[in-house]
């Protein structure tokens, strides 16, 4: 989709800034850029930042970024894939933006390696840059590094981003809109409510934040697409699912932070998590007590509530198999508790490099074992529970299970085609039923040649050109 900015700021930064920024009355930008529907200015939000790139091609572009460092901002790849500068604000809007003051140059940045800018692929959308210089009086925003499971279905978000208030409408305001997660893939998080609430045009690369247990909110998300063409349903890419991209480039780039980031931090108020309960040969049992803490150096092949990481004489009870059900990362083996598209309930699983690493049941998919997927089904062809799935937003359902198709799923008729109901299937799935076709009336029969005469006797013969007449009478008058 290509979407057409005339924007003073624009102008602004050709005046102000470097030569990169060269004069336009038009900017095309040729991806779709996603933003806020439904929310509220978010002027306070100093941690997301506006990103304005310069392509190769020379066309501009705008996205939106999270400081998670001193100098590292977080955000999609799709937002500068194709960058030949990029800048940074994080001014409440694009007309407050003052070089010097709150604008700031990107040094170098980098994108997943697993990122294909050229197809239609939308995994791995995730980016690092490093900025030139520390924004001032602007904490970096902590990020979430443990894994999600399918327990944050249903848990509040928060999604901020500069981008449009509808679609092609509002772009350049920092906002915010409150949403919940309305379900989890590998490496996605979708939400918007489908109404009136979601993400948009304007800035992917922006963040989702979630409040956690402890008290902490932490980036969970990075916008990375919509749906819908209202804007009102989209998804995330997940930042526990790409900690370890995360982690790398912080270790490259900044000094280790108090939050869990997989370094010990010395100059903390409390003592870091990542200095007790990293790899010390120490056992800290306060480890275990803290929201999903683990210590790789505690003995845990009891009944202790972990799953041991290490070869036990017995079987720890407290381990769950390979492709069984699971709630959290410790109770498996390899602290992998993922779902897949097929597979809304997590399951233990392991890392992967290629198909080698995982089981036969399995396959290699963004870097986890994930079950192996059924055939995706069109819409309105035969399916068959457990052989195939359809498509997303459909459901494998009909009158009877012999009847079953993939269907669109619905919560109600509003959700589908005018005329159509919101029907139950013999499974329980809603879908969109078709309106009944109009009936096919049969003609009436024709007598070819002549019709003998009715006879009045007693013959059988006359008996049955008695009938004849009746029958023929009998439609005639049906016919008036």
């Amino acid at each position: 989709m290509r979407l057409v900015l005339v924007s003073a700021l624009l102008l602004a930064l050709a005046a102000c800034g470097p030569t990169e920024l060269a004069a336009a009355d038009e900017v095309t930008v040729e991806r779709q850029r996603q933003a806020i529907v439904g929310g509220t200015p978010a002027p306070n939000e100093t941690t997301v930042f506006q990103l304005i790139m310069t392509e190769q091609s020379g066309q501009m572009g705008i996205c939106t970024a999270t400081l998670i460092g001193t100098r590292t901002l977080l955000t999609a790849a799709h937002c500068v894939d194709t960058a030949r500068s990029v800048f940074a604000h994080n001014a409440p809007a694009d007309n407050q933006l003052q070089f010097g003051v709150n604008a700031y140059r990107a040094a170098r940045w980098n994108v997943h390696p697993g990122w294909n800018p050229n197809g239609q692929d939308l995994r791995n959308d995730i980016a690092i840059i490093l900025l030139e210089r520390a924004p001032t009086n602007v904490t970096p925003k902590p990020w979430n590094s443990q894994t999600l499971t399918g327990a944050f279905r249903g848990r509040p978000i928060r999604a901020i981003g500069y981008g449009n208030t509808s679609p092609g409408m509002g772009t350049g305001t920092r906002r915010q809109v409150d949403l919940t997660v309305v379900d989890l893939y590998p490496q996605l998080i979708f939400m918007g409510d489908q109404r009136s609430k979601g993400v948009c045009q304007g800035d992917s690369g922006g963040p989702t934040f979630h409040t956690f247990p402890d008290g902490v909110e932490r980036v969970v998300g990075v916008h990375s697409f919509t749906t819908s063409q209202a804007c009102t349903f989209g998804a995330d890419t997940r930042t526990d699912a790409f900690s370890s991209f995360i982690q790398q480039y912080l270790a490259m780039y900044e000094a280790p932070s108090c939050d869990r980031d997989g370094r010990c931090a010395t100059n903390c108020a409390m003592t870091d998590y990542d200095c007790v309960c990293g790899k010390d040969n120490i056992c800290s049992t306060v480890c275990l007590m803290l929201p999903g803490g683990v210590d790789p150096d505690c003995p845990d092949c009891g009944a202790n509530g972990l799953c041991a990481t290490t070869t036990c004489g017995e079987p720890d009870p407290d381990c769950v198999a390979e492709g069984q059900a699971c709630v959290r990362a410790d109770q498996c083996v390899n602290r992998q508790c993922r779902n897949d598209p097929q597979n809304l309930e997590p399951y233990c699983t392991r890392a992967c490099t290629g198909p080698a690493d995982c089981g036969a049941s399995f396959e290699c998919t963004g870097g986890i074992c994930i079950k192996r997927q059924l055939p995706t089904i069109a819409d309105q062809q035969p399916c068959q529970l457990g052989v195939n799935v359809c498509g997303m937003e459909s459901v494998c359902t009909g009158q009877t299970q012999v009847e079953s198709t993939c269907q669109p799923t619905c919560r109600n008729v509003g959700d589908c085609p005018e005329r159509w109901q919101c029907a139950t299937g013999w499974n329980g799935f809603r879908y969109c039923q078709a309106p009944p076709k109009p009936p096919i009336y049969i003609a009436r029969a024709a007598i070819a040649g002549p019709v003998a005469q009715p006879g009045f006797g007693c013959s059988s013969a006359g008996g049955l050109s008695l009938l004849a007449l009746g029958l023929v009478v009998s439609r005639r008058r049906r016919g008036r």
